[in-house]
């Protein structure tokens, strides 16, 4: 059977919502390059021509905004530091 158990499920869904939340928590700047990136899958040069910003300025903000990310996952246990 290839079907999650029902508490992976759970975590992967507290996972999930752990994950918006903190996304929730950013600028809506950094909140707009992560959905560029990860939801249209576009390059820092196609992020930067939608937004105006310079592509390494867009790899500088989006390297910040994971990073943020990641560091309030850890606090919660999802992640290692």
């Amino acid at each position: 059977d290839t079907q999650p158990l029902p508490d992976e499920q759970i975590a992967r869904m507290e996972g999930i919502g752990l994950v918006r939340l903190c996304l929730k928590s950013l600028d809506k700047r950094s909140r707009e390059i992560i959905r560029l990136k990860f939801n249209e899958d576009l390059s820092y040069a196609d992020i930067g021509k939608r937004t105006g910003l310079k592509s390494g300025h867009v790899g500088y903000l989006l390297h910040h905004a994971l990073k943020a990310i990641a560091t309030e996952l850890a606090k919660t246990g999802m992640t290692k530091p």
